[in-house]
């Protein structure tokens, strides 16, 4: 279980037992220019930049629309079209991507607990986790950790 969750310069740590993994690693592996290739912009807006910051340093939180609005100074609903336009992608689609993404980075590098690593990237239910990881990758967790070759035992745990 994740013992505690600290934010250092707007990266996300987390402290698995006496160990920290600094998640931003995982999370900043799609930069954002990587990122806007739906549209092929060369950099999006510089709103739309720090609501993507603010998603990736608050990624294990349940932050709103709202919050994340507040954070760059915008209305939900001007976020969201700014979102929307710059990137190809809604915002929330977007933050649910970058959470499995950072869960599958979890999966290969790090010897948790599917639980562990559904709590550590934001999810708090478990078969809601599962099935929106087996869609974006064809396995659920467990299995996708076997097929990886990165599990304790054989059950994907």
């Amino acid at each position: 279980m994740v013992n505690e969750r600290v934010i250092v310069k707007g990266l996300l740590c987390l402290r698995h037992g006496r160990s920290w993994l600094l998640i931003s690693s995982y999370v900043n592996l799609k930069r954002i220019s990587d990122m806007n290739d739906y549209k092929g912009y060369s950099s999006p807006d510089l709103r739309v930049q720090k609501a993507i910051t603010f998603i990736q340093s608050n990624l294990a939180r349940d932050i709103s629309v709202t919050e994340i609005a507040e954070a760059v100074q915008l209305s939900p609903s001007r976020l969201r079209y700014l979102f929307k336009a710059e990137m190809g992608i809604s915002l929330v689609r977007y933050r649910r991507r970058l959470r499995l993404e950072c869960a599958r980075k979890l999966l290969e590098t790090e010897l948790w607990s599917v639980k562990q690593v559904m709590t550590a990237v934001g999810f708090n239910d478990l078969s809601h986790f599962s099935n929106d990881f087996k869609q974006a990758y064809s396995h659920s967790p467990g299995q996708y950790r076997i097929v990886q070759g990165r599990c304790k035992n054989g059950d994907g745990e």
